[in-house]
């Protein structure tokens, strides 16, 4: 098991992101051996994740972090959001309150 033997999950990319070493573009969906630790920083009680993966065109090393406060993850360094990936407002609201919802009475 690589996760016991040497810390290391497989990760898919949550989003569109841009390479800050190649500026390549790579899509959500995409999946990487990542090596995952913890940081010293917790959100209440939930510890916050670390994810450490390599481009696979030039090797430039990522760094992703989880963020239980927003939900979602954060890029740290070597990497960027592409263009048009940001949460909107009326997205955050729907998340956070059910009644936003489109499902139905």
């Amino acid at each position: 098991n690589q996760w016991l033997q040497n810390g290391v999950v497989r990760f898919e990319l949550p989003f569109k992101v841009v390479c800050l070493g190649c500026q390549q573009s790579i899509g959500a969906g995409t999946r990487y051996n990542a090596k995952k630790s913890t940081t010293d920083e917790t959100y209440f009680s939930s510890k916050i994740y670390e994810f450490q993966l390599a481009c696979r065109n030039c090797q430039h090393e990522w760094v992703i972090r989880t963020n239980p406060r927003d939900r979602c993850f954060d890029c740290i360094s070597g990497v960027k959001l592409q263009a048009g990936q940001e949460l909107t407002t009326t997205t955050t609201a729907a998340l956070e309150d059910p009644s936003h919802s489109h499902g139905g009475p």
